[in-house]
């Protein structure tokens, strides 16, 4: 594996991401799009970008306690070539000492400039002496265990105020492990034993949930599933048990016009086909207003063989939407509930972003109730953790909007998710899935 090359590739792609405010693997994918790089180059890059991106916080934790100029006034591509090398020296732990900081510092002389090599690599040989495991106490200030925890001090503050210090800690550390691949069995195509037989001799490793025989944990050579016929004939598809426990609160019936808005990229929109497989009388009518995620949503559609489902472009806050027996409304959000699968997320974030979400998730809720048939079902969901943007959206618009009624959950997922709301909740540490939030309203 050549590692300098992908250690330049890393920096165009975290470099490109910091400037222009982007997510994460989409850069990452339109960066490979246009170079002819082996699957194990891309798997590098990819694991130093995850790894420096998820770490950042605790990199620079480190980065602060070598340097003599504060990390702000660095150059921020030399920022993010120090972080790479940190990450390399102190976490992945690979590859020698010696052999990293003189791949780093000839990196910072090419990419920045040969004036910042000796700086450099005075930076990286005081990080190759620094203890891992030496953190701050529990009694530190929120800064220093924010930024150990490698979590943004604002978010890192809302959490403890929530949770406590502990169990905040307890989260963050849940949220910055490498997540397992999850995946959901299409049952109308491929029997439990079948799966677990087929994939074993895959050399992939199956773990069943407990309470479920449609959702695995897979561990092993994970990125062989994209290549299995099981995956390219949609008998399984990348999905959280938690994300696809939202499809399960909804419930469709026989004969039911379904609305799922903020559908793209459709995830749940297949689970909803596969659930009403064999139904001929249902309808999905499947809304978003990215025509580029829609293209692919339905490219994925393809996968599954599935001909039900109607995709429209428009914006769900405002559009006419159709009459519809349930109406599934996957909110734009925050993100925090699925850091662990999205690192990015977590410093492109604000605290003004929780603001604007809620004004938005509002619109669409309330435009979404209006096409909810009399005793349809409303389902909201998010993958948030903020209770801003989950029970208080779901709390005003009941205020406002008499004809629904909270339902309840028993029977549909399982108990220790519902709160004593009547609602689905799952906090990442706690239930070892993602962060979602979903309520089953009922139109009178």
């Amino acid at each position: 594996m050549n590692d300098s090359n992908a250690r330049n590739i890393a920096v165009d792609i975290l470099d490109e991401t910091n400037r222009k405010d982007l997510r994460l693997n989409a850069v990452r994918d339109k960066i490979f799009s246009r170079q002819q790089l082996s699957r194990q180059v891309r798997a590098e890059v990819t694991n130093l970008i995850q790894q420096t991106t998820r770490w950042q916080g605790r990199l620079d934790y480190w980065l602060r306690s070598v340097s003599d100029r504060p990390l702000r006034k660095l150059q921020s591509r030399l920022l993010i070539i120090l972080r790479l090398a940190t990450y390399e020296l102190l976490i992945d732990r690979i590859n020698p000492d010696y052999a990293i900081i003189h791949s780093y510092v000839d990196l910072a002389g090419k990419r920045v400039g040969q004036r910042v090599k000796g700086l450099t690599n005075a930076i990286l040989r005081k990080i190759a002496k620094t203890d891992p495991l030496a953190g701050p106490d529990d009694d530190a200030t929120s800064e220093l265990l924010a930024s150990w925890n490698s979590i943004p001090n604002w978010l890192w503050v809302k959490w403890e105020t929530r949770f406590g210090v502990a169990e905040t800690q307890a989260l963050c550390e849940y949220q910055n492990r490498i997540p397992a691949l999850s995946i959901r069995r299409n049952a109308t195509n491929i029997s439990v034993k079948e799966l677990i037989e087929t994939l074993a001799g895959a050399d992939l490793k199956i773990e069943p949930r407990p309470d479920s025989d449609l959702f695995f944990s897979i561990t092993g050579r994970s990125l062989a599933l994209f290549q299995h016929d099981l995956f390219r004939n949609g008998s399984v598809s990348v999905q959280d048990w938690a994300a696809g426990s939202v499809v399960d609160i909804l419930d469709p019936q026989p004969g039911e016009t379904i609305l799922d808005l903020c559908a793209a990229p459709g995830t749940k929109t297949v689970y909803l086909a596969e659930r009403t497989a064999g139904d001929p009388g249902s309808k999905i009518i499947a809304c978003d207003s990215d025509p580029e995620r829609i293209a692919k949503a339905m490219e994925d559609v393809k996968r599954h063989g599935f001909s039900k489902i109607i995709w429209k472009n428009c914006d769900v806050s405002t559009a006419d939407l159709p009459l519809a027996d349930a109406v599934l409304v996957d909110a734009p959000c925050t993100g925090t509930g699925v850091i662990r699968r999205k690192p990015d997320i977590k410093w492109r974030r604000s605290p003004g972003n929780i603001a604007e979400m809620v004004e938005i998730q509002s619109k669409i809720l309330a435009n979404a109730g209006r096409a909810v048939k009399s005793g349809g079902r409303l389902i909201y969901s998010t993958c948030s953790l903020e209770p801003e943007e989950n029970w208080n959206v779901v709390e005003s618009y009941l205020k406002f909007n008499p004809r629904f009624s909270i339902d309840k959950l028993d029977s549909l997922i399982p108990k220790e998710w519902i709160t004593p709301n009547n609602t689905m909740e799952t906090i990442p540490h706690r239930q070892g899935v993602d962060g979602i939030f979903a309520a089953r309203l009922i139109a009178e």
